[in-house]
C-alpha cells in the first residue's frame, strides 16, 4: 500500500510548556524547514533560535528575522 502526502495550512503558535513554536501538533526545532506565507507569497525558509533575538521568544525565520511568528500561516504535511 502506497502512502500519499497531504499538504495543509496551519498557523504557528507558541507552546510555553516546552518553549517551542508549534506547527499544528508538531514542535519545531532549530533548522526545521518552514514554508510560510509572507506578504501574500509562499516563502521557503527555516526556523532558528537565538538568545540574542528579541522577537518571538528568541525564535525567528532566517529569511525574515524580525517577523512576528504568532499566527503566521505555514504549510504542514502528513502521510496518509
Amino acid at each position: 500500500m502506497s502512502m500519499t502526502t497531504v499538504r495543509f495550512f496551519v498557523r504557528l503558535w507558541f507552546n510555553p510548556e516546552d518553549g517551542r513554536w508549534m506547527r499544528g501538533t508538531y514542535g519545531l526545532h532549530c533548522g526545521n524547514p518552514v514554508e510560510a506565507k509572507i506578504d501574500g507569497q509562499w516563502v521557503q525558509t527555516r526556523i532558528e533560535h537565538s538568545s540574542f533575538s528579541e522577537h518571538s521568544n528568541g525564535w525567528y525565520l532566517v529569511t525574515h528575522p524580525n517577523l512576528a511568528l504568532d499566527g503566521l500561516q505555514v504549510v504542514s504535511e502528513a502521510s496518509v
